[in-house]
This record gives C-alpha cells, sequence and structure tokens, in this order.
C-alpha cells in the first residue's frame, strides 16, 4: 500500500487562504453591521403632529421637528452646543442677526417625513440628525441642501461635534471652544471660523478652513487640507494621509515642529534652524515654545506665515 501523499502550501498559497478568510469575515461582518444600524432605527412613532425617533442612535431620543421650522432661542435659554449626525446631502451654517434658530431645506425630490432633516432643541443642545431612510440604506437621495439659522448671540458655543458620513459641510463663521470634524465622503468649509480646540479625521474630501485656531489636530484621510489661522497656535498635531497639506499660521515668538516625512516635500516659509532627531526633521523658530508635529503620508506639507 502506498503512503498517504502529503501536501504543503507555498507562501503564496498561504496567502490566497489568509485573503479568503478576510474577504469572508467582511461579508459576514458587513451583514451583521447593516442588520444592526436597521435595527437600531425602529421603532417610530408620532405625537404632536410630529415624527419621533428614532429611539436608538447616536444622539439619543428627542421630539425631532422636521423640515422647515424656526424656535426662539430666548424661551430655551442660550445656545451651548450642537451634536450632528450626517449621514447624507449638504449642510450649512450661517450666522445671522436676530433671535431666531431656524433649519430649512430644499430637495428636487418629494421628501417623506423620514426622509427629511430631524432637529432638536433641548437643554441648550441643538441636535441634527440629516434622515432615517439613508441610515437603513433604503433611500438613496438626490440634491438637497440643509441651512441652519444661527443667532449672532449663539457664536461662542462651548462644543460642536459633526459626525459625516456623505456630503459636504459648510461651518460658515461658526464659534467653538471645541471644534470637531469626522469627515466621511464630502468637503468641509468655513470662513471666518473660531476654535479654541480644532479637530479634523479625515476622510476622503478637501477641508479648507479660515479663521482663529489656539490648537489644531488633523488625522488626514484621502483630499488636500489648506487651514489658515489669524492666531499662531499653541499646538499643531498633523498626521496627513493621500493629498496636499497647506497650513498658513501668523508669526509668533517662535515654534519647534517635528516633521516625518513620507512621499512628499516639506516647505517651511519661516526662517528655521534644522537638525536631524532619529527619523525626524525638527525645525526651530525664534523662541522654539509652540510645540508643532507633523506626520506627513502622501503629498506635499507647506507651513508658511499667514500674510
Amino acid at each position: 500500500m502506498s503512503a498517504a501523499k502529503r501536501y504543503h502550501l507555498s507562501a503564496s498559497g498561504w496567502v490566497k487562504v489568509a485573503l479568503i478568510a478576510l474577504l469572508g469575515l467582511v461579508i459576514v461582518g458587513g451583514g451583521a453591521f447593516s442588520f444592526w444600524r436597521f435595527g437600531d432605527m425602529l421603532p417610530f412613532f408620532h405625537v404632536n403632529g410630529f415624527q419621533m425617533g428614532p429611539t436608538k442612535n447616536s444622539l439619543g431620543a428627542h421630539d425631532w421637528r422636521l423640515g422647515a421650522g424656526s424656535q426662539n432661542l430666548s424661551s430655551s435659554g442660550a445656545l451651548k452646543q450642537i451634536r450632528c449626525q450626517w449621514d447624507v446631502s449638504e449642510l450649512k451654517l450661517v450666522v445671522v442677526p436676530g433671535g431666531q434658530l431656524s433649519v430649512s431645506e430644499s430637495s428636487p425630490e418629494v421628501l417623506r417625513p423620514a426622509q427629511q432633516v430631524h432637529w432638536a432643541l433641548d437643554d441648550g443642545t441643538l441636535y441634527l440628525l440629516s434622515d432615517l431612510e439613508t441610515q437603513t440604506g433604503l433611500w438613496q437621495p438626490q440634491d438637497k441642501t440643509v441651512v441652519v439659522d444661527l443667532p449672532v448671540s449663539t457664536a461662542g458655543l462651548a462644543n460642536a461635534d459633526f459626525k459625516l458620513g456623505s456630503g459636504d459641510l459648510d461651518l460658515g463663521a461658526l464659534q467653538a471652544q471645541k471644534l470637531t470634524c469626522d469627515c466621511g465622503v464630502g468637503d468641509v468649509t468655513g470662513d471666518g471660523v473660531v476654535a479654541q480646540e480644532l479637530t479634523v479625521d479625515g476622510g476622503v474630501g478637501d477641508a479648507r478652513l479660515s479663521g482663529s485656531f489656539s490648537n489644531i489636530t488633523e488625522n488626514g484621510g484621502v483630499g488636500d487640507v489648506n487651514i489658515s489661522s489669524a492666531v499662531a497656535p499653541q499646538s499643531i498635531q498633523a498626521v496627513c494621509g493621500v493629498g496636499d497639506s497647506d497650513f498658513k499660521i501668523a508669526v509668533s515668538s517662535g515654534f519647534s515642529a517635528t516633521v516625518k516625512t513620507g512621499v512628499g516635500d516639506f516647505d517651511c516659509g519661516f526662517a528655521t534652524t534644522r537638525t536631524k532627531v532619529g527619523g525626524a526633521q525638527v525645525y526651530r523658530f525664534g523662541d522654539g515654545s509652540r510645540s508643532y508635529d507633523f506626520t506627513v503620508g502622501v503629498g506635499d506639507l507647506t507651513l508658511a506665515p499667514l500674510s
């Protein structure tokens, strides 16, 4: 009787087996995630003519208002923060004179209640939910634009947190002590934005922000980043992904910038001295009192004075 044959996989064979197993996990995991997100949106119910829900989502359950409307902030106290979960369409924030907070939307489609923007004002917090159906995968929308008018009295918020899926975000001239943009697919823009702490977690799209920022954290995705600050930030922590990053800041007494480059060039517009520390280059300007740290993936990095 002949001996049993033994089969040995080559290195490339093991790689193929691992890839097939990984693909299976992705398919199973994606299906489970979709089912969980679908279940998260239910149930819905109506109270006083307004659709309420979802009863489970990252923003909690509120007496949602739909479509267009306004609310007098003087009757509800000052607006302290914004929490936004935005899965689709364009969102614009506009700082306007007056005492009315309003939310309006426009679309070439006739929107059902579940497709409209949902918003609520609760204990000084404005909650914004783009819609319900996109999160369940039941609706593929056409163009839709939502505009939020913020009274000038609410320009200085304690916190503004935006979690974005697909669509552009225009911050206008928003002011907040802490501003966080967790980006998906789309551009984030703003002119005259003011924040003590600015955090931009990049997705796929460009970020173009100008204003005044005391501390900047940027985690790049795929796209260009352009940040201009009329004050010299105390700290910058930037991990650039794929795309060019351009930081223009006010001239200060000095900074120390640690730069690790991948595929791309670093251009510094300040008169600095340079030393090599490990695998990084350290650029010192003036007294070196401010701390900047840049890690570049694929793309060019520019640090220059704001003209």
